[in-house]
């Protein structure tokens, strides 16, 4: 099972609006149309005691609807090897973070998740220790996504 593509996510989404939507509608909502779509990029930071040395952060992209938001990123392996707590700063997410939702981390190599949390004392989503690898690295690289309302 691979990574779940910004395609995919996106008809999930319209499919979702679509539904709502409905509901909206059957409630004898006057506003029935469910908008606020956008997509675009951000820069994951690394989160709580996370050294940027450890691993990399990058490829960040976001969908929003509505006020839920699901924000995309890859963590690969940093200048130094070995285990490293993943945590990535709620701050840096694309809008600010009212309640969260879910999270996943899933390896690009076998395809197994790991599902993050939320720890608001240190402003983070953990997603727990992983291995880290400059030879390994298509072993070591990782797909996160966070779902949040906003």
């Amino acid at each position: 099972m691979g990574f779940v593509s910004k395609q995919y996510l996106q008809t999930q989404f319209q499919n979702f609006a679509t539904r709502i939507s409905d509901v909206f509608a059957k409630k004898g909502t006057t506003n029935n149309s469910f908008s606020g779509y956008e997509e675009g990029t951000w820069t994951p930071k690394h989160g709580y005691t996370a050294d940027p040395t450890q691993f990399m952060l990058t490829n960040g992209e976001y969908t929003k609807i509505g006020n839920i938001v699901v924000a995309r990123c890859k963590v690969a392996p940093g200048a130094k090897d070995g285990d490293y707590g993943i945590y990535i700063s709620k701050a840096s997410t694309p809008f600010v973070m009212k309640h969260f939702i879910l999270a996943t981390l899933q390896e690009i190599y076998n395809g197994k998740k790991t599902d993050g949390c939320e720890v608001g004392a240190i402003g983070s989503v953990y997603f727990g220790s992983k291995a880290f690898s400059h030879s390994n690295s298509e072993l070591t690289t990782y797909y996160v996504t966070i779902m949040y309302a906003i």
